[in-house]
């Protein structure tokens, strides 16, 4: 389980924390590229979403969620960065959570967020592309300020 939560958290860490619009577009491989040259970061992204993947097959064991039956640690851990993913996915053109590599991933996905506790919390695209558009003019006035 610590495991997994590690290539979560570093799964997700240049998103959340880099200082750079290019950010935003983290997951989108290089042109031309499926998932990036060996060793590049789009490559070990792939790579991750890959152990994401594996590990949901390992840890649910044949169940809807991370945890068994019921949303775990694990699952919440991953799910509130699903609106963020599909942010992402939406702003790049460029699907993260692709049903034909990370089947399982997407099924969970959506199971996920259309949980009732889910719905409550999830922000919705619209308002993470709105809270985008005002960080990236914030950085654009940075970056011509200096």
């Amino acid at each position: 389980m610590v495991h997994l939560s590690l290539v979560i958290t570093s799964f997700t860490h240049r998103a959340v924390s880099s200082n750079e619009p290019d950010a935003l577009c983290l997951f989108r491989p290089p042109q031309g590229h499926d998932r990036g040259s060996k060793g590049s970061q789009n490559h070990r992204d792939y790579v991750h979403a890959i152990l994401l993947e594996e590990a949901f097959k390992k840890c649910s064991k044949g169940k809807p969620f991370f945890g068994g039956d019921t949303i775990s640690f694990l699952d919440v851990t991953l799910g509130c960065y699903l609106a963020w993913f599909k942010t992402v996915e939406k702003l790049c053109e460029h699907k993260f959570l692709d049903e034909t590599k990370f089947p399982e991933l997407v099924e969970w996905a959506e199971r996920f967020l259309s949980a009732d506790c889910a719905k409550e919390v999830t922000p919705e695209v619209q308002k993470i592309e709105e809270y985008i558009t005002v960080i990236k003019g914030r950085w654009a006035a940075a970056a011509s300020s200096s």
